[in-house]
């Protein structure tokens, strides 16, 4: 579903003439409200969040990067094409890194 969010809204884009990156990772996070009674956020935390902020930081404009978590319960659905693996602060190893294909559409 997030994919095909994100390819709606590539599409979105495009007829605004804008081109958009984005980047997206799959696994357990917390989201809530978080803070004191002075001052509260509603956030998302934890890794995924970082590595998909990643991922967004290094596509490229028009593109969808996605996270080997993410590959892996998409690629019988999803044309993907592999990257590269990256290597990315507060993560110790590599991530296998893939585009959503150009025109993906569910399989």
């Amino acid at each position: 579903r997030c994919i095909q969010m994100a390819l709606e809204m590539q599409a979105c884009a495009k007829g605004l003439g804008i081109e958009v990156r984005m980047g997206i990772s799959s696994g357990e996070c917390i989201v809530g409200n978080f803070g004191s009674n002075d001052r509260m956020e509603y956030t998302v935390i934890g890794r995924e969040v970082n590595v998909a902020s990643r991922l967004e930081e290094i596509s490229e404009s028009g593109k969808i990067l996605i996270a080997e978590a993410t590959y892996d319960l998409v690629r019988d659905t999803v044309r993907c094409e592999p990257r590269s693996e990256i290597y990315v602060k507060g993560i110790d190893r590599g991530l296998m890194t893939y585009w959503v294909a150009e025109g993906a559409q569910s399989r």
